[in-house]
């Protein structure tokens, strides 16, 4: 079951703060290494969106980008 990933609002503002975050605390190669894993792992929940782990919400899941960042997504 493959799905496109769709960004809400928040979720977008949110990226955007750990990016400039990430940009006063990281080098520019760490930035790029963050932003090709959170891509990956979107890839990922397109193909197969349960594959990762359900939160105590079950339409709600968690993905690991980095041992500090974490994706949260709806699965309908």
């Amino acid at each position: 079951m493959a799905l496109v990933a769709r960004w809400s609002k928040e979720a977008e503002d949110t990226f955007d703060e750990i990016i400039e975050y990430l940009e006063d605390n990281w080098t520019e190669r760490e930035i790029q290494n963050f932003v090709r894993k959170a891509h990956k792992v979107i890839r990922q929940i397109e193909k197969n969106p349960y594959q990762f782990k359900a939160s105590r919400f079950q339409e709600i899941r968690k993905a690991l980008i980095t041992k500090h960042n974490s994706l949260f997504y709806f699965c309908e």
